[in-house]
Formats: C-alpha cells, structure tokens, sequence
C-alpha cells in the first residue's frame, strides 16, 4: 500500500511538472483568442453567438467569462485546462482501481501522465482537458452504481453527464456508451430509465440548439482522406501532435509497442467482469463511427483515447520484466514530449499554436508609427470595448492603423487604394489561417509595386497533407514585411 502511494505521489509530481512548467511562455493560440474573445462578452450574447457560429455548447465559454474578472494573462487562464488534467491523473488512478486493481490504476496513471496529447491540452486553453477529466468522473461513477446504488453516486453521475452534454456535443457518445453497456449486460433497470429521462429533460434547453451547431460544422471541410483519419486518430491518441506521422524512427517502433500492448490486452479483456468488458468494447469502437464526419479532429475524441490506455494497462500484471516493458511504453511518450517543450517545428502537426504573437506585436510595436498602415490577413472578430479583436490586436499596443485583409472582403486593388497617403505598409502574412494563394498573392503584388524595407519570418515547417499527395512541400507560417509607399 505503501509503495503505491509512493508511486502515485511521483506520477503526480511529474504530471503536475507537465502540466504547469512554463505554462504561459507560449502566445496564445487561434482557438484560446476565440474562447477569450467570448468570455468576455455577456453570458445571454454569448450563448446566442455560439447557436449560430460554433460547434460547442457553452459551459467551457462560461467558465472563461468568470475567469477573465480575475486576470488574462497566458499563465492565469490555462490554470483551468491544466488543472483538469492534473484530477485526471488522479480520478483515473481510481477508475483503474475500480475497473481491476490499484496497480491498474497506477499504470493508467502513468500513461495519462506522460502522453503528449494530455499534456498539450492541459497546457491550451480549451475544454478538452475537463472534458476527459469528467468522462473518467461519469464512467467511475456509473461502475460505482452497478455495484451498489446509492443516492450520491446517483447525484453525483447525473452532475458529471449533465456538465458533459453542456461542455462539448461529442459527449453524448459517452452517454450512449453507458446506455449500451446497460442494455448488453442486461441491467437497464426502471432505475436507469428514469435517470436517463431527466438527463434528457436537462439537456432539452440546449438540444433545440443544436440543428444550428450541426449546420454551422456542415461548412467546415477537412481535406483528409479518410483511411488516413482513422490511423491518424489512433496515432494522435498515442504520440500527440509533437511527432511527424512520417517519422519512421519513432512511428515504427511505437506501433510495434503498442501494437503488443494493445493485443494482448484484447486478449486479457476476458479477465475482467461481464460489464466493465462490454463498457471498455463499446469505447473504444463507438468513438471511430465520428471520424467521417467533415468537421471531426482527432482532439475532439481524446477523452475516449482513455478507453484504449484501459486496454494496454490490462495485460501489465502477467507480463513478466514488467519495468522493461513500462520504460517501452513510455519511450515513445517521451521522445513526442521532448519535441513539444523543444519546440521542435519540424515535428508539430499545427505549428499555428507556436505562432509568437506576443514577440511580433512588441516588434512591431516599436517599429510602427502612427503615419503608418498594418495589412493583417487574419479575420478579426467584432471589437470588445474600443479594441479591435484578432490574435494580432490582442498583442500589438502601436499606433498605426491596422485593417484586416482576408481573403474575399477586399481586391488588391481597394488595398492598394486604402494604403494611399501612409508612410509605410506593413504586410503579416498568417498562411496557417488563411488560404496560401490569397497570401502569396499579397507578397507578390506589394513586392512589384512598392519597395521592400524590411522582412522577418517566423516558423519553417513542412504541410504534412503534402507527401500524401506525393510531393514535400514546406512554407513559413508567418512572413511580415514593411514597403514604403
């Protein structure tokens, strides 16, 4: 006993130094400034925004709202993601103990502690982290109940489900699962009707909602072919974002690894109860039936990535060299890990979270006059305050003019027409939120008709969708340029 608290202290220790190490020393990203950017509008806008232009209910949203009366910083606001993944090392020690044993617990720990793709949205501000941290909650729970039923756990599983459904619309795979798992096993009791009549009835407010989200995400197309999706899925739930998929020096012997890993623990699924067995089969299949969905990303189903690390941990107490096979689990891990907080851009998959806007808004901050002009190709959201709102604006406290140029609310010609009468133009080129023509456009007509004064570019890195189409092809994420007039 006393050796397993030793070891979770440790495993937490490590988790926590994951987690909060340098947490605000990266700028914050496309989707944070969103989330930030409704937080700080009313709770009644909010909602209504959301209806129409996003895909997500509005529990994470409000959560920033109360947040952003103590502070924005990087640092402040990411407590919260980093936070739920420290009670997810935690609560799935003690989802593993319900499931087998304390030492499955342990290993589930571990492997929640280490992995990239927990560590990276612990460290972003998003609802994924909370997300899984209240999926570990719903499934101890709902084990607890059929075990024995006890009005707290009742109350406490309601909470946790109802907080899912409002968090994130994947959730519902989760209460599906359960429901599943309750008709297989032949424990749909009265009981279990009833609960799952007053969760819907508690969801019902934002159910009529939900046809608007669903036609939002229509519009959103992601150019992957969908073999590749199912694989990259896999390969997201074990090595992140922080690896090149084509990094056959890593790849490889991860798969071999966790390819053991993962048959053998098919193989031990027969050693645990009739229920925990069908729960375990239903989360790891039922997640997958998303991913031809246009608008799925594999980080929309990383709290279900916990059902496969359920599997591997499950053939570790027959496995003999135990603590060889643990530093073989881990390796991996460490090496997507090491990438991340090296910041390796050669490996990152979306090296937009890299972005520095806070170094760029100060630099240009301090070069920039007020008889200048700032062309930005980032679509800004509608202004809080006085201030403009774009990742660009958030960071850059200059004087001149900026103006927004994405592609299709301006032809070069009216751009060219606005810049009359400045000084200097300056052109920030996103390519990692916009379309790469419309960019590449800009550069080369400004660089034909006005004279370059200065150039700076941030973040070399290759489009990974290029070797699937037989052809590498790299690009910078940022370029900023300044012309006279």
């Amino acid at each position: 006993m006393k050796k397993i608290k030793i070891s979770l202290f440790l495993i937490l220790l490590t988790g926590l130094l994951f987690r909060f190490i340098h947490l605000g020393d990266l700028s914050f990203w496309c989707d944070e400034f969103l989330a930030i950017f409704l937080g700080y509008h009313p709770l009644k806008w909010m909602v209504r925004y959301i209806t129409f232009n996003d895909a997500h209910p509005p529990l994470f949203y409000t959560f920033v709202h109360f947040l952003l009366k103590g502070g924005n910083s990087e640092f402040y606001l990411r407590i919260l993601p980093a936070f739920s993944g420290i009670l997810c090392i935690i609560f799935f020690y003690f989802l593993g103990k319900e499931i087998k044993d304390e030492k499955t617990g342990i290993i589930l720990a571990l492997i929640i502690a280490f992995n990239p793709a927990h560590i990276l949205w612990s460290r972003i501000l998003k609802s994924y982290s909370l997300f899984t941290f209240l999926v570990i909650i719903s499934l101890w729970y709902f084990l607890k109940i059929i075990k024995k039923e006890r009005f707290a756990y009742w109350f406490l599983f309601f909470i946790s489900n109802l907080a899912l459904l409002y968090l994130h619309n994947f959730s519902f795979i989760i209460i599906l699962i359960e429901f599943l798992t309750l008709v297989s096993a032949k424990k749909l009791s009265k009981k279990w009707i009833i609960y799952f009549f007053l969760l819907f009835t508690a969801y019902l407010p934002w159910i009529v909602r939900i046809p608007h989200q669903f036609k939002f995400t229509l519009g959103v197309r992601r150019p992957i072919p969908l073999g590749f999706r199912y694989l990259y899925t896999v390969f997201y739930f074990f090595l992140g974002e922080s690896v090149n998929p084509f990094n056959m020096k890593v790849v490889i012997p991860a798969f071999l690894i966790y390819g053991c890993l993962i048959i053998k623990g098919i193989l031990a699924l027969s050693e645990i109860e009739k229920e925990k067995r069908i729960l375990t089969v239903y989360g790891t299949v039922l997640p997958f039936f998303l991913i031809p969905f246009p608008s799925t990303v594999p980080q929309n189903l990383i709290p279900y990535s916990i059902f496969w690390y359920l599997i591997i941990s499950l053939p570790f107490q027959k496995i003999k060299f135990k603590p060889i096979f643990l530093l073989l689990l881990l390796f991996p891990f460490s090496i997507s890990d090491y990438f991340y907080f090296s910041k390796k851009t050669s490996q990152f998959h979306d090296v937009s979270k890299l972005i520095p806007y806070r170094e760029i808004g100060k630099t240009i901050s301090m070069l920039s006059h007020k008889e200048d002009i700032i062309l930005i190709t980032e679509k800004r959201l509608s202004p809080i305050g006085k201030k403009e709102f774009s990742p660009f604006d958030w960071y850059y406290n200059g004087k001149a003019k900026v103006i927004d140029i994405p592609e299709g609310k301006l032809s070069v010609e009216e751009i060219s027409y606005l810049c009359r009468g400045y000084k200097r133009i300056y052109l920030f080129l996103n390519y990692t939120s916009g379309s790469f023509k419309w960019c590449d456009l800009l550069k080369k007509y400004f660089a034909e008709n006005y004279k370059k004064l200065w150039e700076r570019k941030y973040l070399y890195n290759e489009r990974l969708l290029s070797r699937l189409r037989g052809k590498r092809r790299f690009y910078w994420a940022v370029e900023i340029y300044i012309f006279k007039n």
